[in-house]
């Protein structure tokens, strides 16, 4: 009838995985032609690439472990990054490395520890929505150097770090998430009842990006808390 209108929606979809690479922006735009008219509609699509943050969890002086007497243990988290599309599983690669404590900007050998024995304790590896990746599966153990951990490794012999590689198999557990990496270090609280300032320093790693994280206290003023 003479001046009836009805609107109609055509709703469909484009598939627009991997035109933005890791950390791209680009516009996506759609023309529509119906007879004398025309429109265009334009998205903004934006690449999610490799990326990592680092930690410390705890606050406050490390507390004596019921565990391991004498030792304050200290949580780190790490968070990767992962891309939605053409994940390169070596740009998943984590290395940790240990820095030794400072005192007063003094380094101290033997009182920021880690070994294979807490370290296989303490790691718990997932994806940000709580996604679990099992060890051997989907991600392996070794060395800092990437050496791998022998079934005659000493497992209460100190590490100066270590190092993850993801699987195939756990791709479609992390592409387009976050992967977060979970663990302890300890001190050796014998050695810090002076008044001062103590510093303990981590760094992760995966290819193009390097983050360390600090935690400090002192004896005579408050805790601090500190991440670069």
């Amino acid at each position: 009838p003479e001046g009836f209108r009805e609107t109609v929606y055509l709703v469909y979809e484009t598939d627009v995985s991997g035109l933005a690479g890791q950390n791209d922006s680009l516009t996506v735009t759609n023309r529509v032609e119906i007879g004398p008219y025309e429109d265009t509609a334009a998205v903004e699509i934006t690449g999610k690439g490799y990326g990592l943050t680092k930690t410390a969890v705890t606050e406050g002086i490390p507390e004596e472990s019921a565990e391991y007497p004498g030792y304050g243990m200290i949580d780190w988290v790490s968070e990767i990054s992962v891309p939605n599309d053409n994940v390169n599983l070596e740009n998943l690669t984590y290395t940790d490395q240990l820095y030794r404590l400072t005192y007063n900007g003094v380094a101290l050998d033997g009182i920021h520890l880690l070994n294979l024995a807490l370290l296989a304790e303490s790691l718990k590896i997932q994806t940000a929505d709580g996604t679990a990746l099992s060890p051997d599966t989907d991600y392996t153990v070794h060395y800092r150097d990437g050496s791998p951990i022998g079934n005659n490794a000493d497992w209460w012999a100190y590490i100066d770090g270590f190092q993850i590689r993801f699987t195939e198999q756990a791709l479609e557990k992390v592409r387009g998430k976050t992967i977060e990496i979970r663990y302890q270090t300890a001190v050796y609280l014998t050695y810090l009842v002076e008044n001062g300032v103590y510093t303990v320093e981590n760094a992760g790693r995966i290819p193009g990006y390097e983050v360390p994280a600090k935690l400090t206290w002192s004896r005579s003023t408050e805790f601090e808390k500190q991440v670069s």
